[in-house]
């Protein structure tokens, strides 16, 4: 008999352990840093940083804090439409970013800065039907 009860108050003392969250779910919003609330895609490069593409540009997290990354008037690559809908990462660990109107630049994440990889390809180069399929072959 006290082998029985033993046993009940093993089992039911027992479930409160399996209740347990294993994952801690951390929410940030534009309160916490980030310049908009939309993010279309997200990926992580090989030194761990998050990387979004938003409606106002790409976006990397640390793990502490936000940094939004755009282009400006005195920048050597403009570009006109800062709403990204993809990103992919390069096998340089570089980023590849999609624009809704469809143009394709490189985010070189050792200088910060934008490249335009179809420069001398005006002609329609760097509108393509599908920038990612190209990205991935």
């Amino acid at each position: 008999m006290l082998k029985q009860i033993l046993l009940i108050w093993l089992y039911f003392s027992a479930l409160p352990l399996f209740g347990q969250s294993l994952i801690d779910i951390k929410y940030y919003s534009v309160q916490d840093g980030l310049s908009q609330k939309n993010i279309q895609n997200f990926i992580q490069d090989d030194n761990g940083y998050i990387w979004m593409a938003t409606w106002n540009g790409l976006e990397r997290f640390d793990g502490y804090s936000f940094t939004n990354y755009k282009t400006y008037p005195k920048s050597d690559v403009r570009i006109t439409n800062h709403r990204f809908t993809n990103i992919e990462k390069s096998s340089l660990n570089n980023i590849w970013c999609q624009t809704y109107d469809k143009h394709c630049y490189l985010f070189n994440t050792r200088t910060y800065q934008y490249e335009d990889p179809f420069l001398f390809n005006k002609g329609g180069g760097t509108q393509l039907k599908n920038c990612m399929y190209c990205v991935k072959g």
